[in-house]
């Protein structure tokens, strides 16, 4: 999981409401507090900008994988001709090996139902 900053976060048991109480500590400010104004807090605020154009950091396990799916094919296909070939090569014995085993495996099944 990333927190806002970008940073990756392990995805723990802590509700994010656990997680801003541990930030709000460590930094000591507060965001949209919903107090009378008693505890106006008048310290110098960094002077940063905010990126209105970046995207939601916060993402879901499946888009993780989905990104990484899509980065792993872009550097396969930008990859040497020869380096890819011999790569493409294996990946197709695997998926033959595979598909073999499997259809050998279900042919005995049938055949052992037959006796």
């Amino acid at each position: 999981m990333r927190s806002e900053s970008g940073v990756m976060v392990r995805a723990s048991n802590k509700e994010q409401g656990e997680m801003y109480e541990k930030w709000k500590k460590k930094r000591k400010r507060e965001i949209n507090s919903e107090d009378d104004g008693h505890d106006i807090d008048y310290r110098k605020r960094p002077n940063f900008r905010v990126n209105a154009h970046v995207k939601d950091e916060l993402r879901s396990p499946g888009q993780i994988k989905k990104i990484v799916k899509q980065r792993d094919n872009l550097k396969l296909k930008n990859m040497e001709k020869g380096k890819r070939t011999k790569i493409e090569n294996s990946i197709r014995k695997r998926k033959n090996q595979q598909q073999s085993a499997s259809s050998r495996s279900s042919f005995r099944q049938g055949r052992d139902k037959r006796k």
